[in-house]
């Protein structure tokens, strides 16, 4: 759907830093999105083939994506 952009910089603990539970990291994403985008919307899914096999992962055959509006 659409372009795809790379994040300009990332500011923070790396995405991929497990958590343990009751454990929690902030993570600061820039993008650079030309002004002519019409829609912005973000979606974050995970790299690697391991995510379709994971309930709830964006990446899995039957999860509905989560778009962010920006």
């Amino acid at each position: 759907m659409g372009n795809a952009y790379s994040p300009r910089a990332i500011h923070g603990t790396a995405l991929d830093t497990p958590l343990k539970p009751g454990d929690s990291y902030l993570t600061d994403i820039e993008f650079e999105i030309p002004a002519i985008a019409r829609a912005k919307l973000l979606l974050v899914r995970s790299l690697g083939w391991q995510g379709h096999f994971l309930i709830g992962d964006e990446n899995s055959p039957l999860h509905k994506k989560t778009w962010f509006q920006l």
